[in-house]
């Protein structure tokens, strides 16, 4: 809900907002989420705006321990430029370690700490593919990272607290950077 918007078919657990966000009902989006959220850096300080679009895939294989949602990034880094980033994302352990759970509680609820790393590849070893598009980013093929921190869940409501990481693996000349 921090996030400066966030929308999807509407029938999701976790609501669309704010609350005239358009969702995303027509048949060919209606298994996408759409979120923009401020980035800040490892300090905590802001440091741009990123626009993730994910929708569910078709490799998916519950039966093989794959629940994969292919995703994008966008970001937009002010004093740095601009990336795209490209990932397939496996929640495989979030669902069985924290949703089946929550599920399954006579409250609808799970709360601990569960953190994982939610990026499949498509990189081999398992990192997402970031292309910079503009300013000293441009032309730079790095590579990036998502994870998941969770600390409670409703399976009527969804996420209730918890926070992603991105963190971007930039050239030795550059300071690493990281991105919540």
């Amino acid at each position: 809900m921090q996030s400066l918007a966030y929308t999807n078919d509407g029938e999701s657990l976790q609501q669309p907002h704010p609350p005239k966000v358009p969702q995303l009902w027509e048949p060919p989006v209606r298994q996408t989420n759409a979120m923009v959220a401020v980035m800040h850096d490892a300090r905590g300080t802001p440091a741009g705006i990123g626009v993730k679009v994910s929708s569910k895939s078709e490799s998916s294989d519950l039966l093989r321990g794959e629940a994969i949602l292919d995703s994008v990034w966008y970001i937009f880094l002010p004093e740095d430029g601009s990336l795209f980033i490209g990932q397939s994302e496996n929640y495989w352990d979030f669902l069985r370690q924290v949703a089946f759970p929550a599920w399954r509680s006579s409250a609808n609820t799970w709360r601990g700490t569960w953190i994982g790393d939610t990026t499949a590849g498509p990189g081999v070893l398992g990192t997402a593919y970031a292309f910079g598009s503009s300013g000293r980013l441009r032309g730079l093929e790095l590579e990036a990272v998502e994870s998941l921190s969770v600390q409670a869940f409703s399976s009527d409501q969804g996420f209730i607290s918890a926070q992603g990481h991105l963190i971007i693996a930039l050239p030795e000349d550059s300071a690493a950077s990281e991105v919540d």
